[in-house]
């Protein structure tokens, strides 16, 4: 008899580790509702790493960024004869995916109301850009960012984790002023520096100015550790901040305005952001802001 499963065909984010991160609550919840069921994703190529990383998925089936007619006839092929429970559309603006779905299984299929999807699903969720992306995914299953941090609850330590990195260079507030603010951090708190793989030469500054420890391209479970685990974290708009917003950690998000912060930054009293004046001009942001932004936090 074949194995149950849940199918999730998941967004194409090549490249960038936060829009896989904030697709976690929704797979975590996904086990819950569906005990005993394998879950397959259905993914664009360099757009699951983190997410067999760190277990969430069971197994995944891969594709290219735009499929031929012959690449998705060999998705629905190894998906063919399965028992499949549901089918989960992830991605809320591609048409050409929904069909793909809805060919993909004879179960019932949830996603988010986009044109024709709507006609193809069973049930339709609106998109949200005021509401915080992990909190939009997580609608299409149950429960809340709370309750799945509960289930992943991590031991505390007394040491602030500060993540300079970003996929894009409008996105990094000058690596100098993190080393200012970490300087002035220190005298109440241990810091710890959080790298990721393309950061050599911030590694390089700080070995050689000796004052705090870093972490340089931790695995993803670490990485989750470091910043759930930590009393506060100061991060750009990078994929570890997004472990700080999963786990609500108290967090300062330093954000240039590139970006709308609706979708990107989950906002409450254990979070605080700081955009910049003007686009691309994330470097007009004083250390002095930030540090205020660290004392609202702390304070609650």
């Amino acid at each position: 008899m074949p194995e149950p499963c849940v199918v999730v065909f998941t967004p194409y984010c090549p490249g960038s580790i936060g829009e896989q991160i904030v697709q976690l609550p929704l797979l975590a919840s996904l086990r819950r509702l569906h005990p005993g069921a394998r879950l397959v994703a259905v993914s664009p190529e360099r757009s699951h790493h983190v997410l067999t990383a760190l277990g969430a998925v069971d197994e995944v089936v891969e594709h290219a960024a735009r499929p031929s007619l012959a690449e998705q006839r060999q998705v629905l092929r190894r998906l063919g004869g399965r028992k499949v429970s549901l089918v989960v559309q992830n991605r809320r603006l591609s048409a050409r995916t929904a069909f793909l779905a809805r060919l993909s299984a004879v179960a019932p299929m949830v996603g988010f109301d986009h044109g024709i999807s709507r006609l193809l699903q069973a049930r339709s969720l609106p998109w949200n850009d005021d509401l915080y992306i992990a909190e939009n995914y997580l609608r299409l299953g149950e429960g809340t960012l709370e309750e799945y941090a509960a289930a992943r609850s991590l031991p505390g330590r007394d040491e602030t984790v500060l993540c300079p990195g970003g996929l894009a260079d409008y996105k990094r507030w000058p690596f100098d002023r993190y080393l200012t603010l970490a300087g002035r951090l220190a005298a109440t708190r241990p810091v710890r520096f959080l790298l990721g793989p393309d950061e050599a030469r911030e590694a390089a500054t700080l070995a050689s100015d000796g004052r705090f420890p870093a972490t340089v391209t931790p695995s993803f479970p670490e990485m989750e550790r470091l910043v759930a685990g930590a009393a506060l974290v100061v991060a750009n708009d990078c994929g570890p901040a997004h472990f700080a917003h999963l786990h609500d950690v108290p967090r300062v998000s330093l954000f240039d305005r590139h970006i709308e912060p609706g979708l990107w930054f989950r906002p409450g009293r254990h979070g605080r952001i700081v955009l910049s004046p003007g686009k691309g001009e994330l470097d007009r942001v004083t250390v002095e802001e930030v540090l205020a932004a660290v004392e609202a936090v702390s304070a609650g």
